[in-house]
């Protein structure tokens, strides 16, 4: 048995209950560098640490998606908030719970889907073999992703509905 902790693009294991190893996801790694230095974001590491991935603090005032204007976009296991999603009370915005739980079915999708069949294609050779002892690649989610999003219209979505339903309604 593995359990897993994630921070941001790498998950610490403990494997069978005694020892410890580390995963990391290069794609993941790669977008958390590439926000981490854009001249328009900026780390929040105290809602980086609540969430246990990175969230970025954006000067923007909203992101346009294929859905419309959004104030939070999680994209690669990083979250990005757009100073709309602030209303200035200091409260942590509700739109981050919301890209939280799309972390998490990210993390799903790539645990139980995409990395193991990439894995298995690596594993092939002996270079794909240590690649993969403690990198995931990380690019077969993005077209899963891709694929679901592109057949499924926006309102309909269950990945949205229940980022939805696990959102609190209020701050507290």
């Amino acid at each position: 048995m593995t359990l897993s902790f994630p921070v941001g693009p790498v998950q610490l294991q403990l494997v069978d209950g005694h020892d410890f190893d580390w995963r990391i996801n290069a794609t993941d790694a790669i977008a958390a560098v590439v926000n981490a230095t854009g001249s328009t974001t900026r780390l929040d590491a105290g809602l980086s640490v609540s969430s246990g991935t990175f969230v970025f603090r954006s000067r923007r005032r909203t992101f346009h998606t294929a859905s419309g204007e959004a104030t939070g976009s999680e994209f690669f296991e990083s979250i990005k908030l757009s100073s709309d999603a602030f209303d200035g009370s200091g409260k942590t915005p509700n739109v981050l719970y919301h890209e939280n739980v799309h972390v998490l079915q990210d993390d799903y999708l790539a645990n139980a889907v995409a990395n193991p069949i990439e894995r298995a294609i690596l594993n092939r050779t002996y270079i794909g073999r240590r690649i993969t002892r403690h990198i995931d690649i990380g690019l077969l989610s993005i077209p899963l992703n891709g694929i679901a999003n592109s057949m499924v219209p926006y309102a309909a979505r269950p990945w949205e509905r229940e980022a939805y339903v696990l959102t609190p309604r209020h701050d507290y």
